[in-house]
């Protein structure tokens, strides 16, 4: 397990990525990776989740997530920001392709990101995903809200699907809560009995405090085995 915990000019930061029990039983490393960049007023959070069936795909995530934190903030600050997430998811995927895209055994990864900044008191969101990673918004009276996420049988994924980035533009009202999460916790959110939704739900209205933020995503529950990454925002303007 890993955590991080930070404080910007107007948000604090939580992130968790926890090893999932189909991995820490076979022995093998887990396969999701995250970041956390700012740069003036903008905040970036990125979440990756290697896809499974290939041995590399660890490494995939996290030169997605490294390479987009880095990338994003390159160039001109007042450039379309959905044109410079989309920008940097290719570069990304150029360079997951040239450093372990060789061989039979391909990496890949899902990939979601949000870049965050202040626009006239009112918090701005754009948007990119490809793939099942998912972004969710936890409003004021406690309700969580799926804002983007793909479901289907076939996951899409970076290097392959470079060209199929889902981008979008979100708004933040006082007291929301950006959630970016892997697939792992997402399925743990989806739960039929809506447990663990009422619990983050309850418990994530204000920063918990880093431990306790690892210890919600370090849950335990039946069935669900896989990697589980979660990185929150809230605003204290």
């Amino acid at each position: 397990m890993s955590g991080s915990a930070g404080i910007t000019g107007w948000a604090q930061i939580r992130g968790a990525c926890v090893r999932g029990l189909d991995h820490a039983h076979a022995g093998e490393p887990g396969q999701d990776a995250a970041a956390v960049a700012y740069q003036g007023d903008e905040i970036l959070l990125t979440v990756a989740d290697g896809v499974g069936s290939h041995t590399t795909s660890q490494f995939a995530a996290a030169i997605a997530t490294q390479e987009v934190a880095s990338l994003v903030f390159n160039g001109e600050k007042h450039r379309n920001p959905r044109r410079r997430l989309r920008e940097a998811y290719r570069r990304a995927a150029a360079t997951i392709t040239r450093e372990i895209n060789y061989g039979r055994d391909p990496g890949s990864t899902t990939l979601v990101s949000a870049l965050l900044r202040i626009v006239n008191n009112t918090i701005e969101v754009d948007l990119a995903a490809v793939g099942d990673s998912a972004v969710w918004k936890l409003c004021a009276d406690g309700t969580l809200e799926e804002l983007l996420c793909e479901h289907g049988e076939r996951t899409r994924s970076l290097p392959r699907t470079v060209e199929n980035i889902v981008t979008a533009q979100i708004l933040l009202s006082p007291g929301d809560v950006l959630i970016l999460c892997s697939d792992g916790f997402t399925e743990a959110l989806n739960h039929p009995d809506g447990k663990y939704q009422r619990y983050i739900g309850d418990h994530w209205k204000s920063p918990p405090q880093e431990i306790d933020f690892a210890a919600d995503v370090m849950f335990d529950a039946d069935f669900l085995y896989d990697d589980r990454t979660a990185l929150a925002a809230w605003s204290h303007k």
